[in-house]
């Protein structure tokens, strides 16, 4: 209602000044209001419409007289009279300003919206004497009310957003008005905590008294100046100390009055970085008087600017006798005119912006000669400038003795190493020969073996038909204690076969090739259960497996025994199996755990010697080879095989298995 406020002010100092009850249409402000765009109206105390500006006529089309006294609701949409006709009476009844939207209609009998605004103009008595009021069309009242919120919120979010913290503090009081998310953030308060709160707070100092003290300087250096820029220490809520750098203002607000505004930056991080700068420069100053190098900076012309003290003390000089001269005319060059020669056309390059590096003999203190590793290099400003040379030195007297001496002992040690050469390669043949004869011999072990087992099986598999020949023969003639001591004889039979056949396999674990290749252990691990056929009752959980580069029989080989030994020498037929991995950075660990009866600790390390069990074999069949084979399998792959147990408590086999083969190539 900006339109109809600036309107009724000027309407208001017309009637003070002319103390005249009624605003006419005819005095002098009627071509200044007719002039105006905005349609405006003006009506009586009672509401009866006395004025319209052209406007209302060059908008709608009709005709000013045909819309005075209350003739102007007849040009309202008949939906909308009972509304305007309730608001007016309301703010007239009430003596209050109203604002409304209603449809007009043109004179083409068209309808059109307009925002109606309304205030009642006041006498001295504080009695209204009239009304004024604008039309302004919907469209245009909702655009300017839109751009208005619009840079309203702007105004919010630029505040809200700011990188800088922002408070308003009141000066009457010293309160702390508002602040925006930034300023609530870097003190550490919650939303809205810091209105309210005096600014003192802020401000870090021994005690409260103090605190007011500094808030109180600073506040009257605003007051006098208008605005200061300071850097001021201050305190988080939960007592943190940072610095900030503040720029201060006074203005008036329109809520608050006279208020300092204060935008505030945290610049604790640029103080240290300032203070780490110092400290560096101090460091640096140490470093560059105290290195074993020789250091000096020269102007780009070669005269020297400062040499550090170890260059002074080598050259026998202080830094008052060399530094504003000529770099070659100091006393280190003295040695022959060609030195410095060469160091003026090295000064010449690094002034180019070429590093120049050789090594060359200097004179020192007492009359000395040294050969220094020497450069010079230079030192560019932003604007890639050169504007600083650095020279660089170092006594390689002692390197360059050295080095002869090496160059000796290498001619001696190249010697010995072609001797050497001839004998390493005069071994390897026997290596190689050795090699040769040991593969036959494998191969010679391995056709005996197989001869061997297929030699002692024929025999055992003559016995086991014979018993069950007889046993067919005599069938319901042979006692039971005969058909018992039959059966026990084809059991011993098979034993044997398998114990033939478990020797085989262990003597052949580490000399028969196994492809690598890449292994699923899930996927193996389910193939080895289907082979297995654990009995119905008994469950076995896989925990997640992973894949790895490994000779997959061999590793089938050991997981088949371990999980097989579980399910045979388990007491109960719903036992429970779990078997799990854990990566131990270069191998995997595997293990099979069971509920079974255990192992008592006495018998942890005699379970892996071949042909040990620990029950009587004819009260259950086994070998006594498996975990044999199985332990030479891990170790023969580069693994360890252990077992944790007590009796009662299950059994957990554990064993590691490399993430790469000893023997394999690894991924690029």
């Amino acid at each position: 209602m900006n339109e109809v406020s600036d309107s009724a002010e000027a309407l208001g100092a017309v009637n003070s000044g002319l103390c005249q009850p009624e605003l006419h249409p005819h005095n002098r402000y009627q071509q200044l209001m007719d002039a105006l765009p905005q349609m405006m109206w003006i009506a009586n105390a009672d509401g009866a419409i006395n004025y319209l500006n052209h406007a209302w006529t060059e908008t709608l089309g009709v005709a000013i007289a045909d819309s005075l006294e209350w003739r102007l609701f007849e040009y309202i949409h008949p939906d909308d009279r009972a509304i305007a006709f309730r608001q007016w009476q309301h703010s007239i009844n009430t003596e209050q300003a109203f604002e409304v939207e209603l449809r007009f209609r043109e004179v083409d009998g068209a309808h059109r919206r307009f925002v109606v605004k309304g205030r009642p103009i006041l006498d001295k008595a504080n009695t209204v004497v009239e009304w004024v009021g604008t039309f302004t069309p919907a469209s245009q009242a909702r655009r300017v009310e839109t751009e208005l919120e619009q840079e309203r919120e702007l105004q919010t979010v630029i505040t809200r957003n700011m990188a800088e913290g922002i408070c308003l503090v009141r000066m009457s009081d010293r309160l702390i008005v508002y602040a925006n998310p930034k300023f609530e953030q870097m003190f550490g308060y919650e939303s809205s905590e810091l209105n309210g709160q005096p600014v003192a707070i802020l401000n870090y100092a021994p005690d409260i008294p103090a605190a007011d003290g500094v808030a109180q300087a600073i506040l009257q250096q605003v007051e006098q100046n208008g605005e200061a820029t300071y850097t001021v220490h201050t305190i988080k809520k939960d007592g943190t100390l940072f610095w900030c750098e503040a720029t201060t203002a006074v203005f008036e607000h329109p809520d608050h009055g006279t208020v300092v505004v204060a935008v505030q930056q945290d610049i604790t991080d640029r103080l240290l970085a300032e203070q780490g700068l110092q400290e560096k420069e101090r460091k640096f100053r140490a470093i560059f008087d105290q290195t074993f190098q020789f250091v000096g900076l020269l102007e780009p012309d070669g005269r020297l600017i400062e040499a550090n003290q170890t260059a002074l003390e080598l050259g026998g000089v202080t830094a008052e006798q060399v530094v504003g001269r000529m770099f070659w005319q100091t006393p280190w060059w003295q040695a022959s005119h060609d030195i410095q020669v060469q160091l003026r056309q090295a000064i010449a390059r690094a002034a180019a912006g070429e590093l120049s590096r050789y090594e060359v003999e200097i004179s020192g203190a007492g009359g000395s000669t040294i050969i220094c590793d020497f450069s010079i290099k230079p030192l560019r400003d932003e604007n890639g400038q050169v504007v600083l040379l650095i020279s660089e030195g170092r006594d390689i007297t002692q390197r360059k003795q050295a080095e002869a001496e090496v160059y000796k002992l290498n001619a001696e040690l190249e010697d010995r190493v072609a001797r050497r050469t001839a004998q390493m390669e005069q071994l390897n043949q026997m290596l190689a020969q050795t090699a040769t004869l040991l593969e036959e011999r494998n191969r010679e072990l391995d056709q005996f073996a197989h001869i061997a087992s297929h030699d002692l099986k024929a025999p055992l598999r003559s016995i086991s038909n014979l018993a069950e020949w007889i046993e067919d023969d005599l069938q319901g003639q042979l006692p039971a204690e005969n058909q018992q001591q039959l059966e026990l004889l084809r059991k011993r039979v098979l034993r044997m076969e398998d114990l033939i056949t478990g020797l085989l396999d262990y003597s052949r674990v580490g000399r028969t090739y196994a492809a690598i290749e890449s292994v699923a252990i899930s996927s193996l691990l389910e193939e080895v259960l289907d082979s297995l056929d654990p009995p119905a009752g008994f469950a076995i959980a896989i925990a997640p497996m992973p894949t790895l580069p490994a000779r997959a029989l061999l590793l089938r080989q050991v997981f088949a025994n371990l999980i097989g030994n579980a399910i045979k020498h388990h007491d109960r037929p719903d036992g429970r199996i779990t078997i799990t991995a854990s990566d131990q950075v270069d191998c995997y660990e595997f293990a099979v755990a069971d509920d079974g009866p255990g192992i008592a600790t006495d018998y942890h390390d005699r379970i892996f010697v071949i042909f040990q069990t620990l029950t009587a074999r004819d009260s259950k069949e086994n070998t006594g080879v498996g975990l044999s084979i199985v332990k030479k399998i891990v170790e023969t792959e580069g693994g360890q095989i252990w077992v944790d147990s007590e009796v009662g408590q299950g059994t957990t086999f554990r064993f590691t298995w490399l993430k790469q083969p000893k023997d394999a190539i690894p991924e690029p």
